[in-house]
């Protein structure tokens, strides 16, 4: 009778430890079965990055280009003095050019930005308006970068309504004293 009741237990004790080794062995398959699913999405995602490095490649060359064409409108000289007698020459010949009368001419103070360093003018000018198109054309038209950060135009006398006054500032720019963004990138 003895050797019954331990062999009930035995056995119970067997098909608890079965029962225990083959519902791990099902977890276990569940966590490798999710392992599985989230390296499968791991890899997806870096050919998906692997395939599109040609794209990203091609658009840091573009921008690169584009930075070079933008850097190639900046004025030609690297100190700020300099530059500033730069930009009030260059205004004052596409004044003299536009056939109009300059009333004023000053340097403004500079625009400091991360890798650039604006030099602004203000001008006041008098002419027609054929001559205040035409030297705003010449403006955008230059080989150089200027931006036109104000434009004010007034009618000198209400008699004569073509007659205008116009007061704008114009910067161009330089290169910085920073690090360029094409060395920190090489």
């Amino acid at each position: 009778m003895k050797r019954g009741y331990i062999f009930i237990i035995l056995s119970g004790l067997t098909m608890l430890i079965i029962l225990n080794y083959i519902a791990s062995i099902e977890q276990k398959r569940a966590e490798i079965r999710e392992s599985i699913f989230v390296k499968s999405k791991r890899y997806k995602k870096y050919t998906e990055m692997a395939r599109s490095r040609e794209t990203i490649v091609k658009a840091l060359e573009k921008h690169k280009t584009l930075l070079k064409k933008l850097e190639t409108g900046l004025l030609p000289v690297e100190e700020e003095n300099r530059a500033r007698v730069f930009m009030q020459e260059l205004i004052s010949n596409y004044v003299d050019d536009s056939m109009l009368t300059m009333t004023s001419l000053r340097p403004l103070e500079k625009i400091d930005y991360k890798y650039y360093k604006g030099i602004p003018v203000q001008i006041t000018v008098t002419g027609d308006m054929g001559r205040l198109s035409e030297f705003l054309q010449k403006i955008i038209n230059s080989k150089y970068l200027i931006s036109i950060d104000l434009l004010n135009f007034r009618v000198i006398n209400i008699r004569d309504p073509y007659k205008l006054r116009m007061r704008g500032h114009f910067t161009g720019y330089i290169r910085s004293s920073n690090p360029a963004i094409s060395d920190s990138n090489s």
